[in-house]
């Protein structure tokens, strides 16, 4: 899924994907928050490409802890369109989802909910099933070699949000390194 590279040099989209995908495994498995510094990199992001999340924003404060508690959308009222006089066109109004160290926002509600249903997904076993079919595939693809970090990461990818513990996680990783 991502590589080693340093937050830093993710492209928006990535960066907010991999946030997204971090934060929906972990809802997946019962945490309550993401940690504080968990990520390392703060500033507002957006989506270039994805045309279904395309004109939300993501405000990551990355040393405050992100709540994985879904709360209600706000909307709040940004001001007025037109070009006549104040107050003389339709109100414009923002939606946003605050989850302390994330808020996501946008002009388009349908939006901001698909990105909640995104992160706190109805259905956890479909998630958890979904990693495993990944993880059987990337599996077969690396039986018989030697494994570096970029497949080390993926596996430790699916495997966190397979539901897979810490500790079975790193001795896979362990056993892996090995062949």
């Amino acid at each position: 899924m991502f590589d080693r590279r340093g937050e830093g040099e993710y492209k928006d989209d990535e960066y907010v994907e991999k946030v997204l995908s971090r934060m929906t495994c972990a809802y997946v498995n019962g945490a309550s928050e993401i940690p504080a510094n968990y990520f390392h990199k703060s500033g507002n992001f957006s989506f270039i490409t994805d045309k279904a999340f395309k004109g939300v924003t993501f405000k990551i404060q990355h040393n405050q802890p992100i709540s994985l508690n879904p709360d209600k959308i706000r909307t709040e009222r940004a001001g007025m369109t037109g070009s006549v006089a104040p107050g003389a066109g339709a109100p414009t109004y923002i939606y946003s989802l605050d989850l302390k160290g994330l808020i996501i926002s946008s002009s388009d509600i349908k939006k901001v909910k698909a990105v909640k249903e995104r992160i706190f997904v109805q259905n956890k076993d479909k998630v958890r099933a979904d990693s495993r079919e990944r993880f059987s595939k990337l599996w077969k693809e690396l039986k018989g070699r030697k494994i570096g970090e970029k497949e080390t990461e993926q596996l430790r990818e699916i495997l966190n949000c397979g539901g897979a513990g810490i500790d079975s996680l790193n001795i896979v990783i362990e056993n892996l390194q090995r062949i």
